[in-house]
């Protein structure tokens, strides 16, 4: 929680692509009345399932995970399974990962 406002992170590539950009806006739209905010950590680019270190990945490294409500980690976007290891791991260091919906949601 950031300033009394459920934070929901979500962890994608390519966010100027038209579906998943109507995707996140609309994702927005709905937590919005859940008292929660959206915020995005992105690849501008793909890594094709390169498992090389990539300074852009570095990213997912800025993320309060002791912050957040709840991560969203779209793997089939981020293309790496280094990558997508390396955030499940810090997460989970904050979360049990068997939660599926954000604790602001059950109500």
């Amino acid at each position: 929680m950031i300033n009394g406002k459920n934070i929901i992170a979500v962890c994608t590539s390519r966010i100027y692509d038209n579906q998943l950009h109507t995707f996140l806006e609309e994702l927005n739209k709905f937590l919005l009345k859940y008292n929660c905010r959206v915020m995005i950590y992105a690849l501008n680019c793909d890594l094709y399932w390169r498992e090389e270190e990539v300074p852009e990945t570095y990213v997912f490294d800025i993320i309060p995970y002791d912050r957040l409500e709840c991560l969203i980690l779209m793997d089939e976007k981020i293309k790496s399974r280094t990558v997508s290891e390396r955030i499940i791991s810090k997460a989970s260091a904050y979360y049990d990962a068997q939660h599926v919906l954000p604790r602001c949601l059950k109500r």
